[in-house]
């Protein structure tokens, strides 16, 4: 992957502006460990992916994360226990395999397909990074996606995104943890926000934030439109007086 494909020079750029990371927690469809090693964690710890090259450099990569300056960094990859490549794993970063009806059973039958990325630094200040974009190389930097950074500031998503971590983390200790940080947030940060962070694991539906009062032009960008997408217009959305569907050809 070229240096300046745009999404990793933009998250490069985003860690910068974080600092010292603490914890990075992701959640993708698919995962490729071999980007993520590469250029992920290599960005996390501000060091060049073009100098990982053998065995021993991806030891030395993992030496700076578990031994970090001010303590190791907690990172941790979500995804679904079906889409994960056959790579092979070179350091000691916890990957967790989500089943989904082991989050709701409603979802028994679906994928694990969120795409939410958690900064946090070592002054407990957060960002929030979403969008469409898998952990795969293509995602960032062939296709065309669509990502959003945001800079936590308020109680309400700080609960959201608290919420949709807590469905997630696989004991009670991890689920603590977030809690006492989340804790912290609700102490410090202010209580109203112009944008909002909803996510169907704690039963948001998009649907039921979508209304006349708050938007009355609509973009909706997909390769993917069920069969039902005409019906939904119509009982969901028939207010809305300027509908742009762009579809993938």
């Amino acid at each position: 992957m070229a240096e300046g494909s745009k999404l990793y020079n933009e998250f490069k750029k985003l860690i910068s502006e974080v600092g010292d990371v603490k914890i990075a927690w992701f959640s993708t469809f698919n995962l490729s460990l071999d980007f993520f090693e590469k250029y992920v964690l290599s960005a996390l710890v501000k060091t060049s992916p073009f100098d990982l090259k053998n065995i021993k450099d991806y030891e030395a990569l993992n030496d700076r994360i578990i031994n970090a300056e001010g303590g190791s960094i907690d990172i941790k990859v979500f995804h679904d226990y079906r889409a994960m490549r056959p790579d092979i794993k070179r350091t000691s970063i916890q990957t967790i395999g989500i089943k989904p009806k082991n989050v709701d059973a409603s979802y028994t039958n679906g994928v694990f397909h969120p795409k939410v990325t958690l900064l946090v630094n070592d002054k407990n200040e957060a960002w929030l990074v979403t969008g469409s974009a898998n952990l795969t190389i293509s995602a960032w930097s062939k296709n065309s996606e669509g990502i959003v950074f945001k800079r936590i500031n308020d109680k309400a998503n700080a609960q959201s995104i608290t919420d949709f971590f807590l469905g997630l983390l696989p004991n009670k200790p991890e689920q603590d943890k977030l809690r006492l940080l989340n804790s912290e947030w609700q102490k410090k940060l202010k209580s109203k926000s112009n944008w909002k962070f909803i996510h169907s694991i704690s039963k948001d539906r998009l649907l039921d934030h979508i209304n006349e009062e708050t938007c009355d032009e609509m973009l909706v960008w997909s390769p993917y439109f069920s069969d039902e997408f005409g019906e939904i217009i119509n009982k969901h959305m028939n207010w809305v007086k300027d509908l742009n569907v762009i579809p993938a050809i």
